[in-house]
């Protein structure tokens, strides 16, 4: 159960870096996270350096599948996730970044609307 989990969190954290634009994932700068439930442990992966934020024209930089430091996250989320499921997964990131997208829109306006 755990790979499983750590597997989705990977497909869903390859998903943000190419959506934030977070260049050069490579192992060694992102962590895996546990937290501790009561009668289970939730994974979430986050990159540790965010000031490589800029378009370098390079797309596979932003995808952390394509580093060979990655390799093994890449054997583990084939080896324990379905393709179908994968997809699923880069939707659901995608769908909670645009909902984060048009809060953000919202709530500018708001803060507009206070000032003038």
């Amino acid at each position: 159960r755990a790979k499983t989990q750590i597997a989705k969190q990977f497909v869903k954290f390859n998903e943000r870096c190419t959506i934030r634009l977070l260049g050069d994932m490579r192992s060694y700068n992102y962590v895996i996270i546990p937290t501790h439930d009561f009668d289970h442990v939730e994974y979430q992966i986050r990159a540790i350096d965010f000031d490589q934020q800029c378009f370098e024209g390079n797309l596979k930089v932003y995808r952390p599948q394509f580093f060979k430091e990655n390799f093994k996250m890449v054997q583990l989320v084939a080896e324990k996730l379905q393709e179908n499921s994968i997809e699923q997964y880069r939707r659901e990131e995608r769908s909670l970044l645009a909902k984060r997208i048009i809060n953000a829109q919202t709530r500018y306006k708001e803060l507009m609307r206070c000032i003038l």
